[in-house]
């Protein structure tokens, strides 16, 4: 087997573990360990990590050139981890921050290594659509089986959490007077879940318009299972944030196709089965849909209001961070919480957007960082993409921005992170890539 096989196949397994939260906690990294989320306190070592260093080595050593190509392109990237070991020496508890941002260098390494291979077209978009794909369907089927079960149906070996009605914290939404625990895949929250399901529903309409040449009819059919069954999982999840940028990211990319005359046909194959599959799923579970919809006097929605607070709030009184996995930490010890009500401190939380996380631990400087990359990677890198499949990238890492808008996992928990920095990585592999007309 030749180096650029194995780099493939290394790849494909790397993206395959994503999803699968498999984790041994090692001890916490805080006192009161009990007052804050465990994943966000604590050490863990993470199976997919361990995999993606390997693979990280291995893409460095035979692909040296090209890697550094992409980290010269990416270099705002370098500026921020930069900036986070930066942000380790005003935390408050350096060791949590300098463990965060060891988690962040190794996502952001493998953003590169993603970004090498798809450089050099060893990892095509089809190879990375059809594992995300793959990956959202057996989400899908496992959130389903959980939803029946109201519980977990152990899978523990693949980072399945422990979930059953007596288990502390657990994610649950409320209908017509009944209790119903969400669907966690093998994620550690519900919301995370609906985030990589947004991904497979795009991965999926991606196959559907690019069939297998071969098996053209047979590959739509499947892809259209698929879709069903993705959708059906995301109701499961109960993320409304999920929900809506899937709405949004299906209305994108039919809009998308019948720019172009020869898409037109799957544009409106994909409207009449969107339309098909909404009757049908909301004729099973339309309650959950309805129930979801109802936010007033939302007890996660005030929450979060309360947290973009508190995260202006230190903004404002620390413009240069506090530094990163520190947010929760400063505000515990400076009672911002308790200032606004949440005398409970199991609701003491992260903000619910990336953005102002980043601001809060990173300062006006990481943010503006950040945001300088995503400008340069959409306007200005995109512009000269010459590539079919940037199209649905765009798409499927604008509705990761998005999500970001709702939530945190983005960046702070493993999984998220993971996904999100791949995403990252394909769109500048491609990015830099000059041959072929965009769709």
């Amino acid at each position: 087997m030749n180096k650029e096989k194995t780099a493939r196949i290394a790849a494909i397994i790397s993206l395959f573990l994503i999803p699968l939260n498999i984790k041994k906690f090692i001890f916490p990294l805080i006192s009161n360990i009990d007052y804050f989320p465990l994943e966000l306190s604590s050490l863990f070592l993470y199976f997919s990590e361990i995999f993606i260093i390997l693979f990280i080595f291995f893409v460095i050593f035979t692909k040296r050139k090209e890697f550094l190509s992409i980290v010269k392109f990416a270099w705002p990237l370098c500026l921020f981890i930069v900036l986070s070991l930066v942000s380790v020496l005003v935390s408050d508890v350096r060791v949590l921050s300098f463990i965060s941002c060891v988690h962040l260098f190794i996502a952001i390494l493998f953003s590169f290594t993603i970004a090498t291979l798809v450089r050099s077209k060893i990892v095509l978009v089809r190879d990375v659509m059809k594992v995300f794909a793959i990956s959202a369907l057996l989400q899908a089927e496992i959130a389903i089986l959980q939803f029946i079960n109201q519980g977990s149906i152990g899978l523990n070996i693949f980072g399945e959490e422990t979930i059953n009605a007596l288990t502390r914290n657990i994610a649950k939404v409320e209908a017509f007077g009944s209790i119903f625990i969400r669907s966690y895949g093998t994620f550690s929250h519900p919301n995370i879940l609906g985030g990589f399901l947004v991904v497979g529903i795009i991965a999926w309409i991606y196959l559907f318009v690019s069939p297998s040449k071969q098996h053209g009819v047979f590959h739509r059919a499947v892809s259209l299972i698929g879709l069903f069954v993705v959708l059906l999982g995301l109701v499961f999840s109960f993320s409304r944030s999920a929900w809506i940028i899937a709405i949004i990211s299906f209305i994108l990319c039919i809009t998308l196709l019948f720019r172009k005359k020869e898409y037109k046909h799957a544009a409106r194959e994909l409207v009449l089965s969107g339309m098909v599959f909404g009757l049908i799923i909301f004729g099973m579970v339309g309650w959950a849909l309805v129930s979801r919809g109802n936010i007033k006097n939302d007890s996660a929605i005030n929450e979060r209001s309360i947290y973009a607070h508190i995260a202006i709030d230190m903004t404002n009184d620390y413009p240069f961070g506090v530094g990163i996995g520190n947010g929760i930490i400063r505000a515990e010890q400076e009672g911002r919480y308790d200032a606004y009500g949440l005398t409970n401190k199991t609701t003491h939380q992260p903000v619910h957007n990336i953005y102002l996380l980043l601001t809060e631990e990173l300062g006006v400087v990481g943010i503006i960082v950040f945001i300088f990359f995503i400008g340069h990677l959409f306007f200005v890198e995109k512009q000269k993409t010459h590539l079919p499949d940037i199209s649905f990238l765009v798409i499927m890492f604008f509705s990761l921005l998005f999500i970001g808008l709702f939530d945190h996992y983005l960046l702070t928990l493993n999984t998220g992170r993971l996904m999100f920095f791949s995403i990252l990585g394909i769109m500048v592999g491609l990015s830099i890539n000059k041959e072929q007309k965009p769709l």
